[in-house]
């Protein structure tokens, strides 16, 4: 905590980093490491790794350092008088990780990331895609485009197929011009 104009600020030690070390959180940032779904895959991850583990203190644990009767490990979850103590008791004591929250744990994930898959399909269906509304292109009954009219009245205007056998399909060339020839006749036609 550092003092500053009389507030005390939180220093980025306890704050940082994937997971936040549970004990030394305050009571008011607590409920962050519920909604952290890093928090539930690293603490099932961890004490499983932790479980069965076994570890042996070394001289800077072990107290009294100068043989005055019998030495104890002076690490968080070591039994009294013991040199070794086990990892499961280390995670349960000082990280307060458990090793029934494995399974919990992954459940918890599971759910987390189902409901972020929820809450992303409503949000996709709902937002709109870029550069378009809601509205509906309607077309006027006999209505048309000029160019479409003036094709109508030149006798050369869209062939239905329901109309007979005589008539010529759309995509049928009637005469020796080719498309591009006819769409420049019905383009002057229209503009004079």
């Amino acid at each position: 905590m550092k003092d500053i104009f009389g507030l005390r600020l939180v220093t980025d030690k306890q704050y940082a980093g994937y997971i936040i070390y549970t004990p030394s959180m305050k009571p008011w940032f607590s409920w962050i490491r519920w909604i952290n779904p890093i928090y539930y895959s690293f603490e099932a991850l961890f004490i499983n790794e932790l479980d069965g583990l076994r570890v042996d203190c070394a001289p800077p644990q072990l107290f009294p350092l100068q043989g005055g009767g019998p030495q104890g490990c002076a690490i968080t979850g070591a039994e009294p008088g013991a040199s070794s103590l086990m990892g499961q008791a280390w995670g349960n004591q000082a990280l307060e990780f458990y090793k029934s929250h494995v399974w919990r744990n992954f459940g918890i994930v599971i759910a987390l990331w189902l409901f972020c898959l929820f809450i992303c399909i409503i949000v996709i269906e709902r937002l709109p895609a870029a550069g378009s509304n809601k509205a509906v292109l309607l077309y006027k009954r006999g209505g048309g485009g000029k160019f479409i009219r003036a094709s109508n009245q030149n006798g050369n205007g869209p062939k239905d197929e329901e109309e007979g056998a005589g008539q010529a399909q759309p995509n049928e060339k009637q005469s020796g011009k080719t498309d591009s020839d006819k769409a420049k006749e019905q383009v002057h036609a229209a503009n004079t």
